[in-house]
C-alpha cells in the first residue's frame, strides 16, 4: 500500500521542524496543547501503550490474518 509505515508530513505546521509528523515535533510545542513537556510525554507513552496493542485488538475483532498482515505496515511506528 502507498504511503503505509512510511515518513509523512502534516498539513500544517506543528512544532520546531515545521510539518514533520514526529513525536519530537509534537512534544516541541506541548504548550500549544496547554501542557507542560512532562505532561505532554505521559500523553505519548499513554497512546504509544494503546497503539502498541493494535494486532490483539484487531484479532479480537476477528481480522484475518491475511487482513493483519495487510494493515501491519500502518502501525511500523508505533513504537516510536
Amino acid at each position: 500500500l502507498p504511503g503505509v509505515g512510511t515518513e509523512f508530513s502534516l498539513c500544517m505546521a506543528l512544532g520546531e521542524r515545521g510539518r514533520e509528523a514526529s513525536v519530537a515535533n509534537a512534544l516541541s510545542m506541548s504548550p500549544r496543547f496547554g501542557l507542560v513537556r512532562a505532561e505532554a510525554e505521559k500523553v505519548v507513552a499513554a497512546m504509544q501503550a494503546c497503539v502498541g496493542r493494535w494486532e490483539e485488538h484487531y484479532r479480537e475483532h476477528g481480522l484475518s490474518a491475511g487482513d493483519l498482515a495487510a494493515i501491519r505496515g500502518c502501525f511500523a511506528r508505533a513504537s516510536l
